[in-house]
């Protein structure tokens, strides 16, 4: 997701946020528009959260 200055960030798990979740910076790559390849930020194997 994008906010309002265009800095794209993701929405990790976490349990110790009152929500369960914590949003993260990351670099995006090559977009298709449905798929979106995440360059810096994640590592291989960390969990986002796709959809509330």
């Amino acid at each position: 997701m994008y906010d309002k200055d265009k800095k794209a960030s993701v929405e990790i798990p976490d349990k110790s946020q009152k929500d369960g979740k914590k949003k993260i910076p990351v670099t995006v790559g090559l977009s298709n528009g449905s798929v979106t390849e995440i360059v810096a930020g994640l590592k291989e194997g960390d969990q986002v959260v796709l959809q509330d």
